[in-house]
């Protein structure tokens, strides 16, 4: 009997048991990895903050400076002597320079009684400081003029008290005055009769051009270019353009009464001149004339500038911070205020207008024809009107898109108009005090296509 009894006896397995702990590990553990996975393939917000600025767009340019010059020569050949310096203003029938026929008083002659005068110094000065102030590692040539000019003041100054200390024996010298009042240059390069008459293509290839400088003590043969007298302050620069650029600046003189902005690029200084284009084909040129700056681009031909075609200023903001959004035209006629509470709005209408609703929703924009409207304040198809009021219902279905950005101050996107003033590839400028529009310091989006209206940034 005992060994059926012990028969019987049946051995079960302990059930699993549920390990909870493990269970929300794992549930953690998915729902970190799926953030992680979304927050690295989801593209980065980048916010930027409304600053004013402004946009300035220009042409570069090598232009033809032309100016009313004339040659003087030297009567006779001999050593010259120069009294005033390059670029000075010189009245008629003033001595300019003398010929010494002998070289007696040439300053390469030994003369110990040569003395510097503290205005002496300071023309040496005035020049150094010159050049040390515009100086420009990408335009080392400059420093040959510098050096022209730094010696040809020095042999004037030695050249002036040679002439001022002789006397006596002057026969050898013989004096060259100016024909007429202007400005003296030691400087020539057979162009000074050129006109815009007289411009070509081929003048603006200048690897072959030649400027001669005229310095003190130099011997000079008959007849030979002794300076250059310039008659009149007004002068021009003459300028190649291409078709296009003919347009484009064109369009800047007509928005500016014939007028345009240029900047001298080797010095960094700005004016203004009147502009004309003339030529046809691909052959177009313009003249731009101006009555500034000639002495100090006496000694230039060519001359570095660039035309300012499109100035705006503003509120800056990056290109890719601009959006499209669709808005829902209502015409102006069926905006109505209502006379209790001074809102305004619309009345939205059942199809068959027996019933009404009023709906006062953000108006961004409104101009003489039409409300813009956001078009979540609405449904396709709703009908605006008044009920039994006998007037035409408009169905809503139009639409718009307005430009404008992503505000974030309050920490989510929140759309903003922008009245556009000027844009290029880069940068937008937008007029200040625009109706649901940003102001400056607002904090917006950089790379808007990365966000969506009512996305929370931060």
């Amino acid at each position: 009997m005992a060994d059926k009894k012990i028969k019987k006896i049946r051995k079960f397995r302990r059930p699993m048991g549920v390990n909870i702990g493990m269970i929300v590990f794992l549930i953690i553990f998915l729902y970190l990895l799926i953030t992680v996975i979304i927050a690295a393939t989801k593209p980065q917000v980048s916010i930027t903050q409304v600053e004013s600025g402004e946009i300035v767009d220009s042409i570069s340019f090598t232009g033809i400076a032309l100016r009313e010059e004339q040659i003087v020569t030297t009567p006779e050949a001999g050593y010259m002597n120069y009294y005033i310096s390059n670029g000075e203003r010189t009245a008629k029938d003033k001595y300019v320079c003398v010929i010494d026929t002998q070289g007696t008083y040439s300053a390469e002659s030994e003369d110990t009684s040569i003395e510097f005068t503290p205005s002496d110094y300071s023309e040496i000065s005035d020049i150094i400081s010159l050049y040390s102030s515009n100086y420009s590692g990408s335009r080392f040539s400059d420093i040959y003029s510098f050096k022209y000019n730094l010696q040809n003041s020095v042999t004037e100054i030695i050249s002036r008290q040679r002439i001022n200390n002789a006397s006596g024996d002057s026969a050898a010298l013989h004096q060259i005055a100016s024909p007429a009042s202007g400005i003296v240059s030691y400087s020539y390069d057979n162009m000074e009769s050129l006109t815009a008459d007289d411009i070509t293509d081929d003048l603006f290839n200048y690897s072959n051009y030649e400027n001669h400088q005229l310095t003190s003590s130099e011997r000079l043969e008959a007849n030979a270019p002794a300076f250059r007298l310039t008659t009149n302050n007004v002068w021009s620069i003459v300028i190649k353009l291409s078709p296009e650029q003919a347009a484009s600046l064109n369009e800047t003189l007509n928005e500016n009464n014939t007028n345009v902005q240029i900047r001298f690029v080797k010095d960094d200084i700005t004016t203004w001149a009147t502009g004309r284009i003339f030529g046809s084909g691909d052959s177009m040129f313009a003249e731009l004339e101006m009555t500034r700056y000639m002495i100090r681009y006496i000694s230039d031909r060519y001359i570095d500038i660039e035309l300012t075609t499109n100035e705006a200023e503003g509120l800056k903001i990056p290109s890719s911070s601009v959006v499209e959004k669709d808005f829902y035209k209502i015409p102006v006629s069926y905006l109505v205020t209502e006379e209790d509470t001074n809102e305004q709005g619309f009345y939205r209408t059942s199809a068959d207008g027996t019933t009404t609703e009023f709906v006062k929703p953000t108006i961004y924009k409104q101009d003489d024809e039409f409300c813009y409207v956001d078009m979540n304040e609405f449904n396709l198809g709703d009908y605006i009107g008044e009920a039994d009021s006998g007037v035409e219902q408009y169905r809503i279905g139009a639409t718009e898109s307005l430009t404008g950005v992503y505000n974030v101050n309050q920490g989510y996107a929140v759309f903003r108009l922008i009245d556009v003033i000027y844009q290029n590839d880069d940068y937008y400028i937008v007029r200040t005090g625009t109706s649901y529009g940003i102001t400056l310091y607002d904090h917006i989006v950089l790379n808007a296509s990365a966000v969506n209206e009512d996305d929370i940034i931060f």
